[in-house]
């Protein structure tokens, strides 16, 4: 687990935790798709719920999770075409993303916030750790 502030930096050092730690875990097939998911979902956490970030990357046998929760009890929305041609501008587009760029994703809403989440298939490998602690 890694908690972020709501802070510019954030996004940079969140790519740099998923890297290294899918890095360690012998997952290289997914580490593009997984640092930019979770910089967008950290920017979107910045840009809108302006709270901590705490960003959890977890391995179940066949299954990568990367989940970003915030504090804020306003819902993440999917509103937007999933044509980038219809997109109006650059901003605003982090679902989009999150969900063409990952095998399954959703919401879910927590206590305090939600946690928007995003998993993908990687192979099966005994050895490998079922957390990541990058605090």
């Amino acid at each position: 687990m890694k908690v972020l502030g709501p802070t510019p930096g954030s996004a940079a050092a969140v790519r740099d935790f998923i890297g290294s730690t899918l890095g360690d875990w012998g997952c290289a097939d997914v580490v593009d798709d997984a640092r930019v998911v979770a910089s967008e979902l950290v920017t979107n956490v910045i840009r809108h719920a302006r709270t901590r970030a705490t960003v959890t990357l977890t391995r179940a046998d066949d299954r990568i999770r990367l989940a970003v929760a915030d504090e804020a009890p306003i819902t993440a929305r999917f509103d937007r075409s999933s044509d980038p041609d219809e997109w109006p501008d650059a901003r605003g587009h982090g679902l989009v993303l999150v969900k063409a760029l990952s095998d399954d994703w959703g919401v879910d809403l927590e206590r305090r916030g939600k946690s928007v989440w995003a998993e993908w298939e990687v192979a099966s490998t005994r050895s490998a750790p079922r957390t990541a602690d990058g605090a």
